[in-house]
């Protein structure tokens, strides 16, 4: 597989991943709509900093793994595909949301940048998930004697792609209107996210054996 190959399929699981809703996703429902959309765009900076240090870590220690001990390569490509399987089977299960879930958060006093990004930086930090994912993922397209710099280009994807989709959440979760549509798809997009991460674990675990 081309590096090129590899990093555009990276880039739609991790896509995927982080359209699944989870603790980023609550951090930016609460700072978006109980404070205002800059605060919810400056939350996704920090959450896209927290991501490029555990995808660094992982991928550095992934691909320093892979190449010393190829047995556990082996083991653990198959626990990234069974992983990703597993994720992709709790989104299909998705149910539709609340039509009141925004109604419910009260709005707070301002909240400072450079707090607002803490709290998403901590909140990818502190999420023990992001690891487990970064392995199944990484286990799956780092080869031996992969080069720094494509392993740098993952790390950056990875944090521009949680800072834009977070961004983006931030701006449609502080319209009225696009709040209303949100809801009605929003158990809609999970699915279809579950469906084609099923589709890929199956393809990765196929290509194991093959």
């Amino acid at each position: 597989m081309s590096f090129l190959t590899a990093w555009a399929t990276v880039s739609i699981i991790c896509l995927l991943g982080a359209m699944i809703p989870g603790a980023s996703f609550a951090m930016i429902l609460r700072n978006s709509i109980a404070n205002s959309r800059k605060t919810g765009i400056f939350t996704a900076v920090g959450l896209g900093l927290g991501m490029v240090i555990y995808a660094s870590l992982t991928i550095f220690g992934v691909s320093a793994l892979i190449t010393e001990h190829l047995l556990f390569a082996h083991l653990i490509k198959w626990f990234g595909a069974v992983y990703l399987l597993y994720i992709g089977i709790l989104c299909l299960m998705a149910k539709p949301k609340a039509d009141d879930v925004f109604s419910k958060l009260g709005h707070a006093n301002h909240l400072p940048a450079f707090k607002a990004i803490r709290m998403g930086f901590i909140t990818t930090l502190l999420n023990p998930k992001v690891i487990l994912f970064f392995i199944a993922l990484f286990s799956q397209f780092l080869h031996p004697g992969a080069a720094l710099w494509q392993q740098g280009i993952l790390a950056i994807t990875i944090s521009l792609i949680e800072f834009g989709w977070f961004s983006f959440v931030a701006i449609v979760l502080t319209h009225p209107f696009l709040q209303k549509r949100y809801t009605h798809i929003a158990h809609w997009i999970e699915r279809a996210a579950g469906l084609v991460l099923i589709i890929l674990a199956i393809e990765l675990a196929f290509s194991h054996i093959l």
